[in-house]
């Protein structure tokens, strides 16, 4: 019974999708799609699968429900979750403290600019932009996903998989395993809830990373480890007098600072800022939460 209802409600799903009404009108195809949605939904209720198959006991393993297949999921692949937040990472600026900044940004234009490698004349085991691109990967890896129940680490994660329809959201493990994805409410929480219901988009953009560890707590109870950060924040806030930008936002800054500031004025911190960022992921506790509870998003 399953297989035969999956296989029309998938035939209905597509047709209405992509509108061929060859056999049916589209509201046809529309109202006949929920009400085999209805009725999977009272079988899943009634049955508890739609087939006689083994239910795995784990509480929270999802592998085995096949009323999940019968939904139209969004598949988000390790390379693509990997791409997205990398991006996130490395534009997460932080400008509001004077005393210290986090200008990642122009950390990173600086680690990939081929100058900085050919002029520069102290040891190092990989060059700036390997060191740029490990330092984000790890970052990454570590980052925390929570199911009802337990954490993962993102390294051991294989896919995403977001259900407009379901409003639910589920990860899979490299091994296999599938399970529902959770968030917690807002920082500071221990109250865990379905990111699908916490989510304002449903996708990629609607889980966010939140900072467990605010970074303006890493960099104010730090401030006297990270020799590299104050000295390019001292030299960011001469050229930002210098060049008469302070009314200018962060963003349009940062743009003119890549410009501004010469590798020969950095070339001596490259080091430095190199310890400061690995002193950072060591003192990070990353975790991905949903859009609606994330409110300091950007800001901590």
């Amino acid at each position: 019974m399953g297989n035969i209802l999956e296989a029309l409600l998938a035939y209905v799903r597509e047709a209405k999708y992509t509108r061929d009404e060859s056999y049916l009108t589209y509201k046809e195809l529309s109202d006949g799609h929920s009400a085999l949605i209805r009725y999977a939904e009272f079988l899943q209720l009634e049955f508890g699968t739609l087939e006689e198959t083994e239910i795995n006991p784990s509480i929270e393993n999802t592998e085995n429900n096949d009323f999940l297949f019968l939904f139209p999921k969004v598949t988000i692949r390790k390379e693509d979750i990997y791409e997205t937040l990398k991006f996130r990472i490395i534009t997460q600026d932080r400008p509001s403290d004077k005393s210290i900044l986090f200008p990642i940004r122009l950390i990173n234009s600086f680690f990939c600019n081929k100058e900085i490698e050919t002029n520069n004349t102290l040891p190092k085991a990989i060059t700036y932009k390997e060191f740029i691109e490990n330092w984000t990967r790890v970052l990454i890896n570590h980052i925390e996903v929570l199911s009802e129940h337990y954490r993962f680490k993102l390294a051991d994660i294989k896919q995403i998989e977001i259900m407009p329809e379901l409003k639910k959201v589920f990860f899979v493990l490299d091994t296999g395993e599938r399970f529902e994805m959770y968030s917690h409410k807002g920082p500071n929480s221990n109250q865990r809830f379905p990111m699908g219901e916490s989510m304002k988009s449903f996708n990629l953009q609607g889980i966010t990373i939140e900072h467990v560890i605010p970074m303006f707590n890493i960099l104010q109870d730090n401030i006297k480890y990270l020799e590299g950060l104050k000295r390019l924040s001292q030299l960011i806030e001469e050229k930002i007098k210098q060049h008469h930008l302070e009314q200018l936002s962060w963003k349009e800054t940062t743009k003119l600072l890549c410009k501004l500031i010469s590798f020969d004025e950095i070339r001596n911190i490259g080091m430095l800022l190199r310890h400061d960022l690995t002193f950072i992921s060591q003192c990070s506790q990353l975790e991905l939460m949903g859009s609606k509870y994330n409110i300091n998003r950007g800001k901590n």
